[in-house]
């Protein structure tokens, strides 16, 4: 796995499928993460004799879209609810600048990529150069970091 957030995530415990759905909708993650994980699903004795998991994990040959399907379809099925999949996204995003050997300035550069990735997300206004309580970016970053993973039960 060559993915820096997808390896924070795993990390810190809450990869899902909805979770990669997203981020491989996203291009977050890529159909091999896809794949991989749900062999990784399939070695559970529950989901073992489960169609869509095998599909899902003999799919190196699949259409990206194909393989999105196949996703879709098992979390619908296996009525799978991640509520915080974009928070956990957000998390690694963070986790990861907070983590890179650069300058405060590179950093701060960052963020505001990160920023503009999510939308320009309300929650993460504190991050942006422009904010309007003059909060330093790195500092609202550690603090982001630290909220969001008490939101989502993951000890820092």
């Amino acid at each position: 796995m060559n993915n820096n957030k997808l390896e924070i995530l795993y990390k810190i415990g809450v990869v899902t499928f909805p979770l990669l759905k997203l981020g491989f909708e996203r291009f977050w993650c890529t159909k091999k993460d896809v794949i991989d994980y749900a062999v990784f699903y399939m070695a559970k004795k529950e989901y073992a004799n489960n169609d869509l998991i095998a599909l899902l994990a003999g799919a190196d040959y699949e259409e990206e879209n194909i393989v999105q399907e196949y996703a879709a379809k098992f979390i619908k099925d296996e009525n799978i609810i991640d509520n915080y999949t974009i928070e956990k996204w957000k998390v690694a995003f963070l986790i990861e600048v907070k983590e890179m050997s650069c300058s405060e300035r590179e950093r701060i550069d960052l963020l505001q990529l990160v920023y503009s990735t999510f939308d320009y997300s309300q929650d993460l206004a504190e991050l942006s150069i422009y904010n309007a309580d003059g909060i330093c970016p790195i500092k609202a970053m550690n603090e982001l970091i630290e909220r969001k993973l008490k939101i989502l039960n993951v000890a820092p």
